[in-house]
């Protein structure tokens, strides 16, 4: 019988979701250099977020809608879209590039706008 380590499964759990989430805020840190604010604030969570909204030219104080209890997350999401339409606007890319590339498959569209050679206009 195959004995069941749950502590280690959980352990390694928590090493992919850290590093993983270090690899996706280094990324957010290029874009954010991109975009004239600090890459330090890539890797704070929240705070991130705040300027990510900012960067698309929404108040930052938005992220905070998602501590609604029970409508919080759907407005959250809502608002997420508008985002990422506008940073894609604002790094000279399509709508569609907001859509598929930042909001729905984010790790893919982020890692094209850290990578590539877009620039970052806040007046678009």
């Amino acid at each position: 019988m195959q004995s069941y380590s749950s502590t280690g499964d959980m352990g390694m759990y928590w090493v992919v979701a850290i590093v993983a989430y270090l690899v996706f805020s280094y990324i957010l840190s290029r874009v954010f250099t991109k975009a004239n604010k600090p890459a330090w604030a890539a890797f704070v969570p929240i705070y991130n977020s705040w300027v990510l909204f900012e960067i698309g030219g929404k108040p930052g104080w938005w992220v905070l809608v998602a501590f609604i209890p029970f409508i919080g997350g759907i407005i959250l999401l809502i608002l997420n879209i508008l985002v990422s339409l506008e940073i894609a606007k604002r790094f000279g890319k399509s709508s569609v590039f907001g859509i598929f590339g930042l909001w729905l498959f984010s790790l893919i569209g982020y890692i094209i706008l850290a990578f590539d050679d877009s620039k970052y206009s806040a007046s678009k």
